[in-house]
């Protein structure tokens, strides 16, 4: 279970899936993320997605998203870099 933060009315706690485990032996060649402040989280659940296949990388980061959700566009900038992506804005 996760909890997700997002702009509207405040936060709700939904059953959520892996990336990695959604997606299984199928090759990602583009990873959209617009999740309201729950990027990390797919990040994370996107492990292998990330360093096996290395798709682009299309995400939206609002400040005030991250700041609900307890963590900072630095830090998902540090996570892109951990799995050896740039980021470019």
């Amino acid at each position: 279970m996760f909890t997700l933060y997002g702009a509207g009315e405040g936060q709700e706690t939904v059953k959520a899936v892996r990336l990695d485990d959604a997606v299984g032996d199928n090759v990602v060649d583009l990873l959209k993320i617009d999740t309201e402040g729950n990027e990390r989280n797919v990040l994370m659940g996107a492990e292998k997605i990330l360093k096996n296949h290395r798709p682009l990388v299309i995400m939206e980061v609002r400040p005030e998203n991250q700041y609900m959700a307890h963590y900072s566009a630095i830090d998902l900038v540090k996570l892109m870099a951990h799995y050896r992506y740039s980021v470019f804005t």
